[in-house]
């Protein structure tokens, strides 16, 4: 590599780019520059390997910020910094992987010390760079400014909503994908159900005391729906031992049909087209399924519903008939292999997921499918 830069610097000598005097200058800026750009091609690298890319940048900018006013290690060649560098960066990485979820006080204690490290020891100095008393003093000014600032930069990126939580001395339901009422109590109360094991268990949490901090799943753009449920409230999150919190009803969730063809029914459908479509269905050996609304107001049975709190279908095809396409929908139709949403709202969530969307009645889309389907019986006959 060292004779590419001198090559470099030489080519640019002959063409006049830069003066001789200057041609030793170029050639180590040469080599800095490509010394960079493969610290941080090889730093994303490790970040994809790990899966935590979000944490990898938050280190990288981390430490070009206060590498330079706090100082520190010099390796005496560049493969050793490098190698030195790598090992941080590892060691970084799993103490994020390891303490961020499971040992938040844990972590804390170490972001204080490495905070504390920093007001006391910057700026190191070395002998390729001799600072004076004063640079010294704003050195260790700019320092300890620049480690508040990442501090809070790493609060905010990594993990935020255990953090914060944490930080304010209050609890974290996270994953919630639906919301229901409890009876029980008064309005101000809910039951929060959350998927565990893949997805292969509904829980039930009820929780008695105020605030809280809820995190809902989302499942692409506009995906959260929650229009008879709007939460203000945050509710307090603690261990099941504690007497103000319940955990409920632990339901497991089954694949609930292995048809190749499902017809969803929303609220968009009206009840002279459900009746349709049972009909059709009974005539074709075709599963129809429903939403949850539609299991409250008493149109279907729970052994229809789709969704987080009901059943898991996998069809060849789903076809969504006036469905809106909330979360708790959504998460129940994840694994279908092809998706035909009919609404008339542009915007509703399921044309996010859907992989052909019709824009019309669902209503008058069902009555040409009748009408089509009675044509074929007939060419067919003849």
């Amino acid at each position: 590599m060292n004779n590419f830069y001198k090559r470099f610097s030489l080519y640019l000598q002959k063409n006049k780019m830069i003066s001789k005097n200057e041609q030793e200058s170029y050639e180590y800026a040469c080599k800095v520059f490509i010394h960079g750009i493969i610290n941080i091609i090889l730093t994303i690298i490790i970040g994809l390997i790990f899966g935590m890319i979000k944490e990898t940048l938050c280190f990288l900018i981390s430490f070009f910020l206060l590498r330079k006013f706090t100082g520190g290690l010099h390796a005496k060649n560049y493969h050793t910094c490098l190698i030195y560098s790598t090992i941080l960066l590892i060691l970084s990485l799993l103490t994020i992987r390891l303490l961020i979820r499971t040992h938040t006080d844990l972590f804390f204690v170490l972001l204080i010390l490495s905070e504390v490290s920093i007001w006391l020891f910057s700026p190191i100095v070395n002998e390729n760079k001799v600072l004076s008393l004063k640079e010294k003093k704003i050195f260790q000014i700019i320092s300890i400014g620049l480690s508040l600032v990442v501090l809070l930069f790493i609060i905010i990126v990594i993990n935020k909503e255990p953090v914060v939580a944490y930080s304010i001395g209050t609890g974290l339901i996270a994953d919630v994908v639906d919301v229901v009422k409890d009876n029980q109590y008064n309005d101000n109360h809910y039951v929060y159900l959350r998927s565990t094991n893949n997805d292969s268990f509904l829980s039930k949490i009820k929780v008695k005391e105020f605030p809280e901090i809820i995190t809902f799943r989302s499942l692409g753009k506009n995906s959260l729906n929650y229009e008879s449920q709007k939460i203000n409230c945050i509710v307090k999150y603690t261990l099941p031992d504690d007497k103000r919190i319940e955990v409920g009803s632990i339901n497991c969730i089954t694949n609930k049909s292995q048809h190749s063809l499902v017809i969803g029914i929303g609220r968009g459908v009206n009840k002279e087209t459900i009746n349709k479509l049972c009909m059709l269905s009974k005539e074709y050996n075709i599963k129809v399924v429903c939403t949850k609304p539609l299991v409250e107001n008493k149109t279907f049975l729970f052994e229809n519903q789709v969704g987080q709190s009901g059943f898991t279908i996998c069809p060849d095809v789903y076809l969504a008939l006036g469905i809106s396409g909330s979360i708790q929908h959504l998460l129940g139709i994840k694994n279908c292999k092809k998706i035909i949403a009919v609404n008339t709202d542009e915007l509703a969530n399921i044309h996010s997921v859907a992989n052909f969307s019709i824009i019309q009645d669902c209503n008058i889309f069902v009555d040409k499918l009748i009408e089509y389907i009675e044509k074929r019986k007939q060419l067919k006959g003849v």
